[in-house]
């Protein structure tokens, strides 16, 4: 299964007036992407420290592999899909509204 996958975004906002120099602004937005599956794969390799330093040149060998392998299998999944909102105070400076 490729990582890559076509999403949606649907946004909307709105702009509450409060008088001709300010307003209180509300926004939404809603990203929808599918959800994906990863399953951690062991090799027999050695571990050079790239993510934690303290753990260098651990060597990976056959018989760990087996044991990892014999063990329940890691599978994550990854759901990128997020909503968000927000509030915003909006100053204008030098704006003519008419009325």
């Amino acid at each position: 299964m490729a990582w890559t996958a076509i999403g949606a975004n649907l946004g909307a906002g709105v702009d509450v007036e409060l008088n001709r120099s300010t307003a209180l602004r509300f926004d939404a937005r809603y990203f929808y992407c599918p959800v994906k599956t990863l399953q951690w794969d062991i090799a027999q390799k050695s571990y050079n420290g790239i993510f934690f330093n303290d753990i260098k040149n651990y060597v990976i060998d056959q018989t760990m592999v087996d044991y990892i392998n014999a063990l329940q299998p890691v599978v994550l999944k990854v759901n990128p899909s997020f909503l968000q909102a927000s509030v915003a105070f909006v100053l204008r400076f030098g704006a003519v509204i008419p009325d």
